[in-house]
Parts: C-alpha cells; structure tokens; sequence
C-alpha cells in the first residue's frame, strides 16, 4: 500500500471511529438516565411512556441544552460516518468493484439516514417536557400529543430504510470477506460487518448484564457501540495491510 493510500485508509477508519463514539456519547445526553414513572404522574398512560426504559421518558428530566447537544452532536458526526464507508471500501477493494462498492454505497446510505433520525429525538423529548409542564390544559396537551406522535412516526420512517441498508450491507459484506478476496481475514468478518456487533451491543444493553449505572446510561447506545465495535476493528486490521483499497 502507498503511503497515500495508506493514509486514506487510516484517515477514514479514524473518522469513522470518531463518529461512532460522538454518537456513542450523545446517546447518553439523550437517552442515559434512569427515570421513574411515578415521578411523572402527568405523562403516565401514555403507550409511548408505560414501556420498559421508554426513552421518551428518559427524556424529559434532561435540560434542553442537553437535548439539543446530544441531537447534534451525532447530527455534525455524520460526515466522519460518510468517511467510514469510504474505509470500509478499501478493505473490501481486492475483491473488485462489483463486490466492494455495492455493500459500501449501501453502508453510506444506512449511515447517511441516521442523521435524520438521532437528530429528530430533540423535538421528540422537547414535546413531551411541555406535555408534562401542561398537564392543566387538555386542549394544549392534546394538541401537543398529536405533534410527538407525528414526530415519532417520522422518526420511525427512516429507521426503517436505514435498518434496511444496514442490514444488506452487512450481508454483502460477510459474504465478500468469506470469499477471502479482500484485505480483510475470512475469521474478521462477523465482526466487521456491522449489524452482528450491533445486534450483539443492543441486546448487552437491553439486559441486567451491565451494572446498574451503566445500563441506563447505555441502553439507548447499542446501534452506535456496535458500530464502534465493528470500525474500531476495520482500523486496527487495514492499518498496516497493504492490500487494502487495491483492485
């Protein structure tokens, strides 16, 4: 590998790391608190609030420069996660153009969405603070339901799509690494295909397995730790390999 090259590689799995922890960190501002219903009378018999670790719940205790610092934090990120698809194309370069572009275009795709998505939870967790604070005025108060509930389904409508890509990349991507054409090792690939250590995160967080601070800070993260899992590794293996980002 050149050192050009080289430096591309490493420079983009950087970025890509950078990216996952700064929406690893702004996960915790949005989501990391632990919250007792009973704390909040006015916001009890809502479907949205009633489920267990309901981050719109957790929400609401939080100030709004908090919100809006954990909303944007991971919404200015996105361009280093843009980055990462980039990186992980190289790794997958050796095997082509046919099999490396396709799951790295879908992968950008995926991460690209996410701003849309972590960004929207600001509104969101807004809506329900003024929920609470006019509990008094039942037609406010329905009016104001029915805009978070428009939110959330927003929301909601680009998690979708962005499941979805993220989903086929990861396919593309084990399947291209156990051909063992790329610069990656065939034993790599569950790890740097993301939606195995994002599925494997989100079910650590969503367990008792964690201690009790950690769990609440962390259940609403197991997307974006999983895709540090996976970036941190895809750095660490092309760093010195020269056949990444070759055809």
């Amino acid at each position: 590998m050149n050192m050009r090259r080289r430096t591309v590689v490493r420079a983009t799995g950087i970025a890509g790391i950078a990216a996952a922890a700064a929406y690893t960190v702004s996960d915790v501002l949005l989501l990391g608190r632990r919250t007792d219903p009973e704390q909040h009378p006015a916001l009890r018999g809502l479907e949205q609030v009633d489920k267990p670790l309901m981050p719109l719940l957790s929400m609401v205790p939080a100030s709004t420069r908090q919100l809006a610092t954990g909303a944007l934090l991971g919404v200015y990120a996105t361009p280093f996660y843009l980055a990462a698809a980039w990186h992980i194309h190289h790794g997958l370069a050796p095997a082509g153009p046919r099999r490396a572009l396709p799951p790295a275009l879908l992968l950008a795709a995926g991460l690209a969405l996410t701003s849309f998505a972590h960004g929207s939870f600001f509104p969101i967790g807004r809506a329900y603070q003024d929920l609470e604070v006019l509990d008094g005025d039942p037609v406010v108060r329905q009016r104001l339901l029915a805009t978070a509930k428009v939110f959330e389904q927003a929301t909601v409508s680009a998690y979708i799509p962005l499941g979805a890509t993220t989903a086929a990349a990861s396919v593309l991507i084990l399947d291209t690494i156990r051909r063992g054409e790329t610069a990656y090792p065939r034993w790599s690939a569950p790890v740097i295909a993301p939606l195995i250590p994002i599925t494997a995160a989100t079910a650590l967080t969503a367990t008792r397995i964690l201690p009790g601070r950690a769990r609440y800070a962390l259940h609403g993260a197991g997307v974006n730790l999983g895709t540090l899992v996976s970036l941190t590794a895809s750095t660490l293996l092309l760093w010195r390999n020269r056949k990444a980002g070759t055809a």
